[in-house]
């Protein structure tokens, strides 16, 4: 026999072959282990469970503008042309019979016309909001300050929804008049002068101390020349001011004036009077029926046989002439 075929120098040799089995056994499930995720990374197997607090993915936020176009987040929407919310409209408190005789509403602008009944009196408010101040317009009897024709042929001819008679300024020969940006006349004189600016605002000074080229380089977009102002910061204004410079205010007249009640947000009055029916309002009662409404500020137009309001093709309050006076100039909107 042999020394190598002792069988004491087996055991090692067998020892080593099993060791060598079992580390070639192990290697193998593991590379099997790899390979079964690598072919089941492609296939359908259970979703891994989330971990907690995942932040929610949230859409593309988009713009909408008053005109309805769109434009996703990344992009320059057009600019709306209102800097504010439109108010909401009907809410006035009316001291008397209300009847609502037009609600118009569209994407640039909204107004509630409604005819308001006492004893002897008949007046008419219009409530608007707009959404730029350059929708609130004036316009020329055939475009000349000096013509005149009567507020609803003047307003057909610019295509105009709503109307009323403005300040008569083709009458006078003085007052400093821009309209739509456009200076026509600078002759001041001793009244209070409106001014409507590139906001929508009206403020009011002594005419005698305005300086045209001033209010033109400031933007300001319409003056009017009448007067008297008849409120102001929410208050009425004074009787000495208005009785220093008209001599109707002891009479009930039909007017015609404009106020603001917040930015954009407009009260117009155009009152019947001379007539059974409607006898007109004194300045003083104008004043009371403006704060009443909570106008930040109003101001009187040209009133009389002259007092005007054209809606939608006609002529829905009475003026106290038959039929119209012939005037020189409006005040109207247009809609969309």
């Amino acid at each position: 026999m042999n020394h190598s075929d002792n069988p004491t120098n087996i055991i090692p040799k067998i020892l080593c072959i099993a060791l060598i089995i079992v580390v070639g056994l192990l290697c193998i499930s593991s590379a099997q282990g790899s390979i079964g995720e690598l072919l089941n990374a492609g296939g359908t197997h259970a979703a891994p469970t989330l971990p907690i607090n995942i932040p929610t993915v949230r859409p593309t936020p988009s713009y909408t503008s008053p005109n309805g176009q769109s434009a996703s987040a990344g992009e320059t929407p057009t600019p709306s042309p209102t800097a504010t919310a439109r108010p909401v409209l009907g809410q006035l408190a009316h001291n008397g019979a209300a009847e609502e005789i037009a609600h118009h509403t569209d994407s640039e602008l909204e107004f509630i016309i409604t005819r308001v009944t006492r004893e002897k009196l008949v007046y008419y408010t219009v409530e608007l909001a707009l959404t730029s101040p350059y929708q609130l317009l004036t316009a020329f009897a055939g475009n000349r300050i000096t013509n005149r024709d009567y507020t609803s042929n003047i307003a057909q001819s610019n295509d105009a929804l709503l109307a009323i008679n403005g300040d008569f300024c083709g009458y006078n020969s003085n007052g400093i008049i821009i309209r739509n940006g456009i200076l026509y006349r600078d002759t001041a004189s001793t009244r209070s002068l409106a001014v409507y600016d590139s906001s929508g605002n009206f403020s009011y000074i002594p005419e005698k101390d305005a300086d045209a080229q001033a209010l033109i380089d400031a933007g300001v977009f319409h003056t009017f020349s009448f007067g008297p102002v008849l409120v102001e910061n929410s208050q009425a204004t004074s009787d000495e001011v208005i009785e220093e410079h008209f001599l109707s205010h002891r009479v009930r007249e039909p007017r015609t004036a404009i106020g603001q009640l917040g930015p954009l947000h407009y009260l117009i009055l155009v009152v019947d009077g001379r007539q059974d029916a409607s006898q007109g309002m004194l300045f003083s009662e104008l004043q009371d029926t403006f704060v009443s409404y909570g106008v930040i500020s109003a101001y009187n137009l040209d009133g009389g046989g002259s007092s005007t309001l054209y809606y939608n093709g006609e002529v829905i309050n009475s003026p106290c002439v038959e039929g119209e006076r012939k005037v020189s100039d409006i005040i109207f909107f247009k809609g969309a």
